[in-house]
């Protein structure tokens, strides 16, 4: 592993750097009670500690260099992407505030010049990228119901709450932006490598982070993956469906594998089977990704059935799990004896 930076970074100085948010990232998914938290902790930090030198912790980040001198967010998309909002909503209020507008736009280096180049840009397979271009040029349409609309617009209305609860102060507002600009602090850790910063970011997720075990895998396969295929392999994930899908799909995978392999030891954990001791079973993408979509082909019987539904409907579902299941036990038998290539 590469040298690993840590230093604690103001507001202001993390958004003097451009970020990418890769697309094999989950779209914006951040809610309303989010949000309410980051601003009360915001306003409740600022209320309660107006001039001292003290900082308020927002948590932690996972870069690594990208092409043009940006970082790519290998952990801590949603964070930035709603301090970008956050920022905007405040230099809406405010009117002028020249620093604000440049932690919002990327500077151009020999003139000096703001571009239409985000500071975090998003290239996740949906429609992230265009709606955060729309809020922060003010061409969002009042009925767009997006998740970066609906919290653009929930931190908009606090700010106008406030200001009117401070009588309107010109001066207490610029006094909460230069709070949030230079008291509220991350930590991104810069990793040197995309391996680096993997390792980091299942770490992180290790240790009670959100994101699901299909999500780890996604980010691992994505790295064996050449630029060229990229395209190719986010769509083909795409068909899976949902993470709770595709790790369920990753399960059977695992016992596919461990009765092709005579494996009959004590079974292990879903994650630490497919990553531990740089285990072999995420190198081939391809491969990976043909078993699991033939699992979920035949995975197809096994649906949800409705809580209200006759008993006729409910035998037939039954029927239908049942024989999928022997379905499946059947084609492990083989497996594991040899009669059946995967």
């Amino acid at each position: 592993m590469k040298a690993i930076q840590a230093t604690p970074k103001e507001v202001r100085k993390i958004f003097s750097d451009s970020y990418v948010i890769p697309d094999f990232q989950r779209p914006y998914s951040w809610e309303r009670e989010q949000c309410e938290t980051l601003w009360d902790d915001i306003v409740s930090f600022h209320a309660s500690t107006p001039a001292s030198e003290e900082r308020y912790f927002l948590g932690n980040i996972v870069v690594n260099p990208a092409d043009g001198g940006k970082w790519s967010v290998v952990d801590g998309q949603q964070r930035l992407t709603t301090l970008l909002l956050l920022i905007k909503a405040f230099f809406m209020s405010a009117g002028t505030y020249p620093a604000l507008e440049k932690c919002l736009r990327v500077l151009d280096k020999r003139t000096d010049v703001l571009t239409n180049e985000l500071r975090v840009k998003s290239e996740v397979l949906a429609d992230d990228a265009t709606n955060l271009h729309r809020i922060i040029f003010d061409t969002i349409s009042g009925d767009d119901n997006s998740k970066l609309a609906v919290n653009f617009r929930y931190f908009a209305e606090r700010i106008d709450e406030w200001r009117r609860a401070t009588s309107n102060s010109s001066d207490a507002l610029l006094n909460l932006i230069d709070t949030f600009l230079d008291k509220i602090v991350l930590l991104p850790i810069e990793c040197g490598s995309d391996d680096d910063a993997l390792i980091i970011f299942q770490t992180i997720n290790n240790r009670g982070m959100s994101l699901t075990d299909a999500d780890i895998f996604k980010a691992k396969l994505y790295h064996s993956v050449l630029e060229s295929e990229r395209r190719e392999f986010i769509e083909d994930w795409k068909q899976l469906g949902k993470s709770e899908n595709a790790e369920r799909l990753f399960r059977v995978l695992m016992h596919i594998i461990r009765a092709k392999n005579g494996i009959i030891d004590k079974e292990i954990g879903l994650r630490t089977f497919f990553t531990a001791n740089k285990s072999k079973y995420l190198a081939d993408w391809r491969g990976i990704m043909a078993s699991l979509n033939k699992i979920n082909a035949m995975n197809d019987t096994w649906i949800k059935m409705p809580d209200k539904t006759s008993i006729y409907a409910r035998k037939k579902h039954f029927i239908k799990t049942l024989l999928y299941r022997m379905h499946l036990r059947l084609y492990l038998f083989l497996t594991m004896a040899g009669y059946h290539k995967w």
